[in-house]
């Protein structure tokens, strides 16, 4: 057993030998655990929580020993985004920005570049005032700003988000590299051949810049032509090469020119096989070797990634390649890009850049930035092997030198100058642009300033919290003798936690109906002493302050008894088993026990005792865990589905329906003084008759069953108006209406007993017994009760009354004895009405418009809403209230015109009415008062070939007919707090037209069936499969297609079946669909947010479809969308592809490839 059991059980171990008038206070402590040893610390892994003195495991261990400060706030050490002294500034990654920032790095390292920059003329930054933000406009102001910015931050790492947005690049899409580096540095040269210094204009040429010619020579005739042309960049193939030496050899190798590509020879005047190669005249300076590691591959359609290994060196001779042949054009390498990804369209850019100055490397990944160990270049293994190669486990070997690898796409390599050319390796930054990083560096140093003072306010706030705890956890145990209090253990909790705030003190959840503290609430409360208590609402206030005068000994009377009666419940009920089975000894005295009450007594008291127990749980008017209701409020009329026999009073079965013994004894037995002195101890106002108890008169002279007809009405007379008089000072629990008396006998005389006619339904009762009201009753009383002493115990209900507490007994047990009387007749009404309308109850053999019946022109019309009433009295008589009405008219406009047509019955409307026979419309005019006659007439028009024509009586009032149209598409689009299916599928193929409003046409929760969730794979009761693959449908003979699938009305079609069974239009829920509270001026949007959080499903992976139609306008109303209360919505989510590389793939190559077109590169 659990320990919160344990601690239960033990709290009401004494009610076995206390009887509830020996309570006293320390039982009353007992019950709310007063004395259960605390816990020490160590001893509970969790709190306990039937032990209202543990205050172990609330939240204390991390307050009681030493705390970090760092604990005491979430906030990052600002000086971690501080730069470190002799380090580089990184680049923030803005989305996909890493092949921009890679440049940019390798840029800023070319320091013949940077200085170049800064002596460009940048009037508005020199003029700029330090008060205000600056905000470069041109390229080469973003270059200088950015740059000055690199070289003396004190941050870390700078955002370039001022150049990206000024070039339009898309932030989120990642695009080829080589391509941005053409096009930035042909940007840059027309921004700088602008400036007015001649030696600026032509720095990129200066330093990127190089010259070869295209040589073509003729076979035919040997003529020779050059065609010279500048490179800023050489493309090198890397496939089926393995050195960079072949790569660049195959960019020289001479190529064949013949067949379709022949040469034109201006010497012989005709197309010649020729001959062509490229030879290099000079190179730049910084000298870029672009590996084509992405090319176009033809069987996909798109680009590829090549995973080729390639060897480069680190000091590179380019003099052999050069047409004269300089013994000296030594480079030296500065920078390799890498690209790391088996894709083509996505992956990460990282550049290795060689400090010049130094010559120490460093690894730039966006805002981390890595010094490489020694001198020497290490790519590691994470850039040279591709993540697809699986075979390459092992570091390639390579000589010394030389470096491998199978993902960098550029190398950047820088010629070896002179001596005097090598020590120029100091740029300073210009005043104007050391003005604007110093204003930078100002704001930074401002927000690490603020940072810290928020950590240290943390900080302090946190260790006098500390401090706090640790006093007041000391204090909080309360000691023996000593005042205490009670506070919930939740609250407890909260103060404990340091990231929420501590709320005021609130104790009414767990006060009782008298004010107090509720026993069983004892387990959400902690005892701590006066002292902590005082502090703690000193400091954070609330209430009701309980302490131990809030002990509710009322409450734990209560409890005892019912926990006795429930402890004695099954001893006597072995006893009385026992007892039952003997003999009633001659001479002795016995009573009348009911042989179904003999069977179910124990059930019957277990649920009364378990009823008293649950009415002592509702505290300050709620209950555990419910919502707020007080305990002497009604309960309604709770409709069970249980049989109408049910027994809701011990030994009612042996009442008549006058109140007195019923005449058949076979439903009864004696038993012993002992056995019915035990049950009268569970059942103190049930019916008492002793052996020497005679039958009822009445019924053994006329049995009410064959009471004459004309005998009937007499007896109803007898009864007041039927008006809803509430009996007062009923001894049942709750007070009820009197209910309106009708009888089931033919002919007219009932109708004139009724009050004016009109559309009125006999209202339902909330209690199982209906009473007489208390002015008829008190005028029964016998005079001489008024005699009768003030203070005496009366002999029926066995308790002391004072002053007129006798009369007043007297008039409640004959209002009892009416009530039963009452709910006999109401038993027999239900009991001729349904035999007398037998198929209407049972919904067998029903008209249907759909299918006339041959042998009537004519059927009546009925509000279902009276058949729904109906049945509902036939089912449950004892607890429903006789129907006395039709009330058509509430099918009428006020014109006195009907407001359905033929069509709209059989489609939508069909949920307002029931059809009948003309045999039953005459047994209804015999039972019950008609206000308004409606039938619909069959014609047969012999003039126009026979044509059948439907009309109703009264006749349709077109004027308002259309008026409930457009109330009702009003309705539709206009709505609150309604109800929508939204209905996961997996399979697109059930994406089918079934969103359809449904709505429950029956207005009585009673009477609609009870349709649970059907099973994946189970098949629709409603739908069956022939063999022959023909579908057919179970009860109804209307064909799908005669069934609009959305009709615009309340109410979707209510198909009516060929045996004429009225289908249930209760929402069928099934697996994988969910309930939704929804407003028609709510946009699909924020549904979508509803259905992400009920099925998991980002609204940007929902496929939303109402009756075949797609959903796609966020920004739409519901309304103005067509969802209606009560729709289905297919949901198809986006299942996420396991390969996301893949999956970026097709979604690439299913863009149109437009690569920098509508940026600033492309001069846009």
């Amino acid at each position: 057993m659990a320990p919160r059991l344990q601690l239960e059980k033990a709290a009401w171990r004494w009610v076995d030998t206390v009887k509830p008038e020996d309570i006293t206070q320390e039982h009353v402590e007992l019950a709310y655990r007063i004395a259960v040893p605390a816990c020490k610390r160590g001893a509970c892994r969790r709190n306990c929580k039937g032990n209202p003195n543990c205050l172990v495991g609330i939240g204390e261990h991390s307050w009681l020993g030493e705390i970090d400060e760092n604990t005491f706030h979430n906030i990052d050490d600002p000086n971690s985004e501080r730069r470190d002294k002799n380090t580089f500034v990184g680049l923030t990654n803005l989305g996909a920005t890493c092949y921009v920032n890679t440049f940019l790095q390798v840029w800023f390292h070319n320091l013949e570049l940077r200085r170049t920059l800064y002596l460009c003329q940048n009037s508005r930054a020199e003029g700029h005032s330090t008060e205000s933000e600056y905000e470069p406009r041109t390229i080469c102001e973003h270059l200088q700003y950015l740059f000055a910015l690199l070289q003396n931050s004190t941050r870390r790492y700078i955002d370039p988000s001022g150049l990206v947005k000024a070039l339009g690049l898309n932030t989120g899409q990642q695009q080829d590299a080589q391509e941005f580096s053409k096009l930035f540095l042909s940007l840059l040269e027309d921004t700088l051949s602008q400036q007015k210094d001649p030696t600026l204009q032509n720095v990129i040429q200066q330093q990127f810049c190089g010259e070869f010619s295209y040589v073509t020579v003729c076979t035919q005739c040997g003529r020779s032509s050059a065609l010279p042309s500048r490179f800023y960049e050489l493309e090198l193939n890397i496939q089926g090469h393995k050195t960079l030496a072949e790569c660049v050899t195959e960019f020289l190798k001479e190529e064949k020119l013949d067949g379709d590509n022949r040469y034109f020879c201006e010497n012989c005047q005709s197309k010649q096989s020729a001959t062509r190669r490229i030879t290099l005249h000079s190179l730049p300076r910084t000298l870029n070797l672009q590996l084509m590691r992405f090319v176009f591959d033809r069987q996909s359609g798109h680009k590829k990634k090549l995973n080729n290994l390639i060897s480069f060196p680190e000091i590179l001779e380019m003099g052999s390649f050069l047409e004269a042949k300089e013994e000296k054009c030594t480079y030296d390498l500065s920078a390799v890009l890498i690209h790391r990804g088996v894709s083509a369209y996505s992956g990460h850019y990282i550049a290795h850049v060689r400090d010049s100055r130094t010559n120490d490397w460093y690894k730039f990944n966006d805002e981390e930035i890595e010094k490489m160990e020694g001198k020497k270049l290490q790519l590691g293994l994470e850039e040279d092997i591709a993540e697809t190669v699986k075979s390459q486990t092992r570091k390639p070997k390579y000589s010394k030198g030389f470096h491998c690898s199978r993902n960098a796409y550029m190398l950047v390599y820088k010629r070896r100058l002179d001596q005097e050319d090598q020590t120029q390796t100091n740029v300073e930054v210009p005043a104007f642009l050391q003005r604007l990083v110093d204003q930078d560096n100002k704001k930074f140093e401002e927000w690490c300033s603020e940072m810290v003072d928020m950590r240290r306010q943390s900080v302090d706030k946190g260790k006098a919290k500390h401090v706090e705890v640790k006093e007041l956890y000391e204090l909080l145990p309360a000691q023996d003798g000593e005042p205490y209090e009670f506070v919930p253990v939740e609250w407890l909790k909260k103060w404990l936690d340091d990231s929420t705030a501590t709320k005021a003190i609130d104790n009414s959840p767990f006060l009782c109906m008298h004010g107090k503290l509720h026993p069983d609430r004892i387990g959400e409360a902690k005892r701590i002493s006066n002292a902590a208590a005082e502090r703690l609402f000193n400091r954070y206030g609330g209430g009701p302050r309980v302490d131990r005068s809030f002990l509710c000994r009322d409450c734990v009377t209560r409890r005892c008894q019912v926990l006795r009666l429930k402890n004695q419940l099954s001893e006597d009920y072995r006893e009385v088993t026992n007892l039952a089975k003997t003999q009633l000894k001659s001479g002795d005295e016995g009573f009348w026990i009911g042989k179904a009450s003999l069977r179910q007594w124990r059930q019957l008291a277990l649920e009364q005792l378990e009823e008293e127990e649950e009415e002592t749980k509702h505290t300050n008017c709620k209950t555990n865990g419910e919502k707020p209701t007080c305990t002497g409020a009604e309960d309604g009329d709770q409709d069970n589905d249980g049989d109408e026999e049910e027994m809701k009073m011990f030994n009612e079965d042996i009442l008549c329906c006058h109140g007195g013994l019923s005449i058949h004894e076979g439903e009864r037995r004696l038993v012993s003084h002992e056995v019915w002195g035990k049950l009268k101890v569970y059942f103190p106002r049930a019916p008492e008759f002793s052996q020497r108890q005679e039958s009822c008169q009445q019924c053994t002279v006329m049995p009410l069953t064959q009471c004459s007809p004309s005998a009937r009405p007499v007896l109803a007379q007898s009864w007041p108006s039927p008006g809803p008089v509430l009996a007062q000072s009923s001894p049942s629990p709750r007070p009820v209406p009197l209910r309106a008396p009708s009888w089931p006998s033919p002919g007219p005389v009932l109708a004139q007993s009724w009050p004016s006619p009109g559309p009125v339904l006999a209202q339902s009762s909330p209690s199982p017994r209906p009473v007489l009201a208390q002015s008829m009753a008190l005028s029964a009383v016998p005079a001489h009760t008024a005699s009768q002493s003030s203070d005496q115990e009366h002999p029926v209900f066995g308790r002391v009354v004072q002053g007129d507490g006798i009369r007043m007994g007297y008039v409640n047990c004959r209002m009892e004895k009416e009530g039963k009387e009452n709910e006999a007749l109401n038993r027999m009404m239900a009991s001729e009405q349904k035999n007398s309308l037998l198929n209407l109850f049972q919904e067998k053999n029903r008209p249907t418009l759909q299918k006339w019946p041959q042998d009537t022109d004519v059927l009546y019309i009925v509000s279902l809403f009276f058949v729904d009433e109906w049945r509902k009295f036939i089912r449950r008589p004892a607890k429903s209230n006789p129907v006395s009405n039709v009330g058509n008219n509430i099918l009428l406009c006020p014109h006195g015109g009907f407001m359905f047509t033929y069509n709209s019955m059989i489609q939508g409307d069909a949920q307002h009415i029931a059809l009948l026979w003309p045999a039953e419309w005459d047994v209804i005019c015999r039972l019950f008062l008609v206000d308004q006659p409606i039938c619909i007439c069959r014609t047969q028009d012999m003039q126009d070939s026979g044509s059948v024509q439907y009309r109703t009586e009264p006749e349709l009032c077109r004027e308002c007919r259309e008026g409930f149209i457009f109330q009702q598409q009003r309705d539709l689009r206009e709505y609150a707090q309604a109800t929508v299916y939204v209905r996961k599928v997996i399979d697109s193929k059930r994406m089918i037209k079934e969103a359809a409003p449904e709505f429950s046409m029956s207005g009585s929760e009673a009477e609609d069936e009870r349709e649970e969730p059907k099973m994946e794979g189970e098949k629709d009761p409603d739908f069956n499969q022939t063999d022959d693959g023909a579908k057919r449908q179970k009860l109804s003979d209307a064909s799908p297609s005669t069934a609009p699938s959305c009709v615009p009305s309340v109410a979707c079609t209510a198909t009516a079946g060929k045996s004429g069974i009225r289908r249930s239009m209760r929402h069928r829920r099934l697996r994988g669909e969910k309930a939704l509270i929804v407003s028609a001026n709510q946009t699909l949007k924020e549904l979508k947010i509803q259905i992400m959080h009920a099925f998991s499903v980002a609204p940007f992976d929902q496929n939303l479809t109402i009756d075949g139609r797609c959903l796609t306008d966020d920004s739409a109303t519901l309304g103005s969308l067509g969802v209606f209360p009560e729709s289905i919505i297919c949901l198809k989510a986006d299942e996420p592809i396991a390969d996301y590389a893949a999956m970026d793939d097709a979604y690439q190559v299913c863009l149109p490839e437009e690569g920098f077109k509508g940026t600033g590169l492309l001069g846009h």
